[in-house]
C-alpha cells in the first residue's frame, strides 16, 4: 500500500485541506499497514499458500509453519523481508531459531527465483578463523592456524641443516635434509613419520641424476635404529658390471654391503684335473649361517673353461669362491652393483 498523505491545505486558512476525521483516517490506515508489514506490531502475515515465492510485497513474512515451500535449504522456521522496486523482488531470511541468515531475489524479466545464498554463520567458519597464525614454518603449537608453506604445505618443503636422522625431533613430515649423520646419502629429501615412539624414515638421494632411495623403521625407543637402511631403488637401477677379477681370490669371504643386491658372474680354467669343479658358497649376515652352495659347472678335461651362473647376493649376506677336486683360475670374475 502506497503511504496517504494528509491534505493539509492551502496556508495560512488550509480550508481546502481534509477535515479531521479524513485526515486521522489515512493516518489510522498508515499506523495500520506498517503493523500489517511487521514494522510496527509483530510479525502476523503468513506467505501466501504456504510459499515463499509467493511472498512479493514489501515487509516482513512468516513461514513458521515448518512446511513452507521454496523456504532457505537449513531453515525451518524462516521470517523473510521483502523490499521490492520495479517489480524486482529482494527476499531476506532470518531463521527464528538458529539465527541463520539467507538471500535471493526475483528477476522481473525472466520470471525466475535465483537460488538462496546463506551467509557465513560463526560456527560455519570453524576455529581457524580466530586462531592465532603460526609463528614458523614448523610451529605445531596446538589451535594455531596453519600458513601456506607451513610443514611443506603449498611451499617448499623445510630445510634441515646437518640433522641427526637417529634422534629427531621435528614433526611428522618432509624435509630437505643437508649433511646429515647416520644417514646414507649426503643430500635428500626425508619423509619421516612417527606414532608415539614407532618411528619410520624414507630419504632419496638428491646428490645426482641417480636414483637412489633408502628406508628403515624402528618399533618403539628401547629398539636403537638400524645401522643400515634398506636400499629400495630398484633393481639394476644405477648398477653397472665390474670386472672384479683382480679383487677376488678363492676361499676369501666377501660381504655384499652396497645397501641393495647385487649380481656375481665367473668364469674358471682348471690347471691339474679334469673332473674339477667350481662352486659358490652364500652365508647369511653373520658369515655362517643360511649357508647354501650353488655348483658351476664341470670341467671333463683340463683347460676347458667352466663358467658359474649368474648369482643374485642379498645385501648383507657373504659369499667365497671354492674350487672342488682340483684347482682352477679365476679366469674372469663379473659383479653387477
Amino acid at each position: 500500500m502506497a503511504l496517504q498523505q494528509v491534505n493539509l491545505g492551502t496556508p495560512p486558512s488550509a480550508l481546502d485541506g481534509d477535515d479531521p476525521r479524513t485526515a486521522f483516517t489515512r493516518i489510522n490506515n498508515n499506523s495500520q499497514f506498517l503493523d500489517t508489514i511487521g514494522i510496527s506490531a509483530p510479525i502476523g502475515r503468513p506467505v501466501p499458500n504456504d510459499d515463499c515465492n509467493q511472498a512479493m510485497t514489501e515487509g516482513w513474512w512468516s513461514a513458521a509453519s515448518g512446511t513452507a515451500a521454496n523456504r532457505p535449504p537449513g531453515m525451518t522456521f524462516p521470517l523473510i523481508y521483502v523490499v521490492t522496486i520495479g517489480g524486482y523482488v529482494v527476499q531476506s531470511a532470518l531463521d527464528m531459531f538458529s539465527g541463520r541468515r539467507a538471500g535471493r531475489g526475483y528477476n522481473v524479466v525472466n520470471g525466475q527465483w535465483a537460488d538462496w545464498g546463506r551467509e557465513a554463520f560463526l560456527s560455519d567458519l570453524g576455529t581457524a578463523a580466530f586462531a592465532a597464525l603460526t609463528t614458523s614454518d614448523l610451529d605445531t603449537t596446538v589451535g594455531r592456524a596453519l600458513k601456506v608453506g607451513d610443514h611443506g604445505v603449498g611451499g617448499d618443503v623445510p630445510y634441515l641443516q646437518s640433522p641427526n636422522l637417529n634422534a629427531l625431533t621435528v614433526p611428522n613430515g618432509d624435509y630437505f635434509v643437508a649433511t646429515p649423520s647416520n644417514s646414507p646419502v649426503a643430500y635428500g629429501m626425508l619423509t619421516y613419520r612417527k606414532r608415539s615412539d614407532v618411528e619410520y624414515q624414507r630419504i632419496v638421494s638428491v646428490e645426482s641424476a641417480a636414483f637412489r632411495s633408502f628406508e628403515r623403521a624402528r618399533p618403539g625407543a628401547s629398539t636403537p635404529w638400524p645401522a643400515e637402511w634398506v636400499d629400495t631403488t630398484p633393481f639394476g637401477h644405477g648398477q653397472l658390471w665390474y670386472n672384479l677379477t683382480p679383487n677376488r681370490t678363492t676361499g676369501i669371504n666377501y660381504r655384499n654391503a652396497t645397501g641393495r643386491p647385487i649380481q656375481i658372474a665367473g668364469l674358471f680354467g682348471p690347471t691339474n684335473n679334469p673332473n674339477v669343479s667350481v662352486y659358490v658358497n652364500i652365508l647369511g649376515p653373520d658369515g655362517a649361517s643360511n649357508a647354501i652352495t650353488v655348483r658351476g659347472g664341470y670341467s671333463a678335461a683340463a683347460g676347458n673353461y667352466i663358467e658359474m651362473p649368474e648369482i643374485l647376493i642379498p645385501h648383507g649376506c657373504y659369499y667365497n669362491i671354492a674350487i672342488g677336486n682340483g684347482s682352477a683360475a679365476i679366469i674372469e670374475w663379473r659383479e653387477l652393483r
